[in-house]
């Protein structure tokens, strides 16, 4: 038998598909803090542009600072203006809707790379994440589906 999937819907804003999201530290470092004592930080909220012409998902730099996230490596990237060089981390991010109970649609283990300072959204949900659910664009009813 299939299982039924839990679904999140969201409203379309202009041409953006956009999400609330939580991000904090991968879950191996979370469990790592627990087994030893240490505190967790507890994840932030944060505001998510799905965008599938992103090979890879991206956490602004507060965040990732506030987290204490520590920086793998350096990548270069091919972004709309050109080569860019940016710190990749490891996080766990999850979609949501807050204005409502769960199910939240949760990677425990990504590996993002910094996002510049200066956009509207402090998160970006690329295809690594993406092809790990459902996506539905419904333009005419202006709204997106996120099956997991």
């Amino acid at each position: 038998p299939v299982l039924p999937m839990a679904q999140l819907t969201f409203s379309i804003q202009g041409t953006d598909l956009v999400a609330d999201a939580r991000v904090n530290l991968d879950a191996p470092t979370l469990l790592k803090h627990s087994t030893t004592g240490q505190p967790a930080p507890h994840s932030i909220p944060a505001r998510a542009l799905i965008d599938t012409g992103s090979d890879v998902s991206l956490v602004s730099g507060w965040i990732l600072q506030q987290l204490g996230a520590q920086r793998l490596f350096h990548r270069n990237t091919q972004g709309m203006g050109g080569t860019v060089s940016a710190g990749v981390f490891r996080v766990s991010i999850s979609i949501l809707d807050a204005s409502r109970p769960p199910p939240w649609f949760t990677r425990p283990d990504v590996c993002v790379m910094e996002l510049s300072a200066g956009l509207p959204f402090d998160v970006i949900i690329g295809m690594d994440v993406l092809l790990e659910c459902r996506l539905l664009v419904d333009g005419p009813n202006r709204t997106f589906t996120i099956d997991f």
